[in-house]
């Protein structure tokens, strides 16, 4: 038993080649180890399956331009973006028949302050993962089948928003960034300054420099 979880008899000379009390000692602390800070059972078998992580970001990877002459690099790094500060915290390092109802609600979650197009970002890189796992009877369940995203407010007119006082866009624009890291909060800025678009900065091939 470790922290209120019971354990059932485990072979550690199969499992970890202890043959002598000490060995057995050091082998159950390593076991701990494991359970308390990685969050992974060491009794079981960890090797089957690819973790999230990797399944998403090769998918992020390999995604194709709408069109042959598009670049996607800006889109294709703002997914990892994405993916780095709202999924792989939550589940990053289980692997997909791990993966429950719970954590996607707890995703969701993270973004109930944010707009319905990061939730749909989560649908986008999720959903299509999970069910094809599903529908080839890897996994019995998709946990993000029918998420309830909520309702989307649209914009307020151009000429409302080109009116509001100084102070309100200010906030809305610091609150906007501050989630970024540092390397895209900066292009974020930059973009502003020199009102380019930031896919078209990441084009950009002379030194700053020059």
């Amino acid at each position: 038993m470790l922290d209120g979880m019971s354990y059932q008899k485990k072979n550690l000379t199969k499992r970890y080649n202890a043959k002598t009390p000490t060995q057995a000692i050091a082998a159950l602390e390593s076991a701990k180890t494991d359970l308390r800070n990685i969050n992974i059972n060491p009794f079981e078998d960890n090797s089957k399956g690819e973790k999230v992580k990797d399944i998403v970001l090769k998918q992020i990877k390999e995604k194709k331009p709408k069109t042959k002459t598009k670049d996607n690099t800006h889109y294709k790094r703002s997914l990892e973006l994405f993916y780095y500060n709202y999924i792989d915290p939550i589940i990053g390092h289980l692997r997909l028949e791990k993966v429950q109802r719970k954590h996607a609600l707890q995703i969701l979650g993270s973004l109930e302050d944010n707009t319905k197009s990061f939730k749909l970002i989560l649908n986008v890189l999720m959903f299509k993962i999970f069910e094809n796992e599903f529908r080839a009877r890897r996994i019995d369940t998709n946990p993000f089948y029918e998420l309830d995203y909520g309702t989307h407010k649209p914009k307020e007119g151009f000429d409302t928003r080109l009116n509001e006082p100084m102070e309100d866009v200010a906030k809305k624009l610091y609150k906007t960034t501050v989630t970024f890291n540092l390397s895209h909060r900066l292009l974020f800025m930059m973009s502003i300054m020199v009102a380019r678009r930031i896919g078209e900065l990441f084009q950009l091939k002379l030194p700053l420099s020059s």
